[in-house]
């Protein structure tokens, strides 16, 4: 399974798009993303940023929620 930093860097880079672009798209700084993309840390407010990401990407917000199953109950 992917970490929520492999998948957005998987996004950003499907659009073409710098750390820079995805910073001024969505407000976040460079660092927060460079983190977030390193696994060195993840967003302090999770369902805030997944909400802002899934709006810039134009993705279902369960793309950052991977063990939430199709019934809203949590995969083992």
């Amino acid at each position: 399974m992917w970490t929520f930093g492999e998948k957005l860097r998987d996004l950003r880079r499907e659009k073409g798009w710098t750390q820079e672009i995805l910073a001024k798209n969505t407000g976040f700084s460079v660092k927060s993303i460079y983190n977030w993309e390193n696994n060195k840390r993840r967003p302090t407010d999770y369902y805030y940023v997944a909400t802002k990401l899934s709006d810039v990407f134009k993705v279902d917000l369960m793309v950052w929620f991977p063990t939430v199953a199709q019934d809203g109950k949590a995969s083992s």
